[in-house]
């Protein structure tokens, strides 16, 4: 059996944005965390739940994109919006998938610590000059997507 993680190009206010490693969150049961999921939040941050959620059973392959995608306040706040971006992107490391949308949503790796984590925990790099890509570039497809009005960045390392 393969595990096969599907998700669009999508921000988050909480995350950052909403990708293949973000989707585990969506295994916690809603009739003991709630929704949406608060009670999971209360086990630790939210970068270090979803890495020990993926930790369990990680994703075979991952596949991001599609037709459209959610910028802004995704997915359902009043500042969302839809996004036409024709693109997929997959790969059998979700954290080198993620890193990749990541940057090509105009966010940088260093402020979506579940990446990191990631990387340390060896789901994948999330260093993108080292992830081996085809077809366009990722400069090529770039397209900054409005980020969520009340999410916080993570601080670089000191």
């Amino acid at each position: 059996d393969k595990l096969i993680t599907v998700a669009p190009l999508q921000t988050d206010a909480s995350a950052g944005v909403s990708l293949s490693v973000r989707n585990y969150l969506g295994i916690a049961p809603g009739s003991k965390y709630g929704f949406p999921k608060d009670a999971l939040m209360k086990l630790g941050s939210q970068d270090e739940v979803m890495i020990d959620l993926f930790s369990y059973r990680p994703a075979d392959l991952a596949v991001l994109g599609g037709c459209w995608g959610v910028e802004g306040d995704g997915p359902e706040g009043p500042g969302a919006a839809s996004v036409h971006h024709n693109l997929a992107i997959a790969g059998m490391k979700a954290v080198c998938v993620d890193a990749v949308a990541a940057t090509i949503m105009g966010f940088t790796v260093e402020e979506l610590p579940f990446l990191a984590l990631g990387d340390k925990q060896g789901f994948g790099t999330s260093d993108v000059e080292m992830i081996w890509t085809r077809g366009n570039e990722v400069e090529e497809a770039q397209r900054a997507f409005w980020k969520p009005s009340r999410w916080k960045p993570a601080k670089p390392a000191a």
